[in-house]
């Protein structure tokens, strides 16, 4: 995976360039505080070394032998990192997961008072996928529920609030179930962990590519698309500081030609999105 930067803010300035994080193929990038963190996914494999030309001829090379080949195929794992960025390159490289399957995300959240920000992913464990958390790396589990879950956001609230927020399959074959964007919140200062997931989407359409961000008001907004029997639309809902989520808002035109209207994404000010 190769990561191209060139950003400023006021307070902080990292002057960019190209880095190469190898068997990297997923990543995220956030601010927090002055600092500039990256969160990515990466193979750790050590198959590679045992080929000819890895990216071009995958046969063993000389005096690799199959049986070495079969002792280390297994050993194969994915995980998740976070790390600061430096000039130099990352720094503070700190591994939140390990899996024998690939996983999905990670994704960003920079929280308040320049931490290292909150990161979510899923994993595959004993056969069901589970979406997790770190916020200041301590890994905690935000949904074990049964059904696939793809797609994880995340957002933090000036207050420390968080909102994880996921598609999330259905855990059974019954007709007509279709994938909702669900959420979960946590509070940092509460020390009470993650709440229980709950669906944002409406039942009885199709959701996908959830997007979300917490104002500075403490309010938070989630967007997605999802198909209302004859096109892709975009929808939105807002839950403000303390409150319950408010009715869906249809964002894209209804009487539109636009059939695809897809992969939304959303930035909050003040009391609006």
């Amino acid at each position: 995976m190769n990561t191209l930067a060139t950003t400023r803010q006021e307070s902080a300035n990292w002057p960019g360039g190209t880095m190469e994080f190898p068997g990297g193929w997923a990543g995220d990038l956030a601010w927090s505080g002055d600092a500039l963190w990256l969160a990515w996914a990466a193979c750790a494999d050590e198959e590679p070394d045992l080929m000819v030309a890895p990216d071009k001829l995958w046969n063993l090379r000389q005096g690799a032998t199959l049986e070495e080949w079969r002792r280390q195929s297994p050993s194969t794992s994915f995980t998740v990192s976070v790390a600061r960025l430096a000039a130099s390159g990352p720094a503070d490289v700190l591994e939140l997961g390990r899996s024998l399957h690939a996983g999905d995300g990670p994704a960003l959240a920079a929280l308040s008072g320049g931490a290292q920000p909150a990161v979510v992913w899923t994993e595959r464990r004993e056969g069901a996928t589970v979406v997790l958390a770190s916020g200041g790396g301590t890994v905690e589990t935000v949904s074990d529920a049964p059904g696939a879950k793809l797609g994880p956001r995340v957002a933090a609230g000036p207050d420390g609030r968080l909102l994880a927020v996921w598609q999330q399959w259905p855990g059974d074959t019954t007709d007509g179930a279709v994938p909702l964007i669900t959420g979960a919140q946590r509070d940092l200062g509460a020390g009470r962990g993650w709440g229980t997931a709950a669906a944002i989407s409406p039942k009885g359409h199709s959701a996908w590519a959830p997007a979300v961000t917490a104002g500075a008001d403490g309010g938070l907004w989630c967007v997605w698309d999802a198909w209302n029997g004859t096109s892709y639309q975009v929808y939105a809902r807002h839950a403000p500081h303390g409150g319950d989520w408010g009715e869906v808002v249809q964002l894209s035109e209804p009487d539109s030609h636009m059939f695809l209207n897809l992969g939304p994404d959303v930035a909050a000010e003040t009391g609006r999105a």
